[in-house]
């Protein structure tokens, strides 16, 4: 397991490629968006992603069971995602 913390800006940052799961919260942003994709390259800056809220209990986002081949995970948004992998 590793953690991680990424800055998020307009472009989608990688945050998972390679595992079978990744959770984070929300430390300080505005809005956040995640994306799956099988694709190495970074989705369209078109594209949405799925909103992901901050909550006081628990990871604010979670998913496991992701196939650490093809699997891919994208964020973006406006601020701090903190988070292990």
């Amino acid at each position: 397991m590793k953690t991680f913390e990424v800055e998020l800006g307009n472009e989608w940052a990688l945050a998972l490629s390679g595992g079978e799961f990744v959770a984070f919260d929300v430390l300080s942003a505005v809005n956040v968006e995640v994306r799956f994709t099988d694709e190495a390259t970074p989705p369209s800056e078109e594209l949405n992603g799925n909103g992901v809220s901050s909550w006081p209990q628990g990871w604010d986002f979670a998913i496991s069971g992701l196939d650490p081949v093809i699997d891919r995970v994208w964020v973006r948004g406006n601020g701090t995602i903190r988070g292990i992998k």
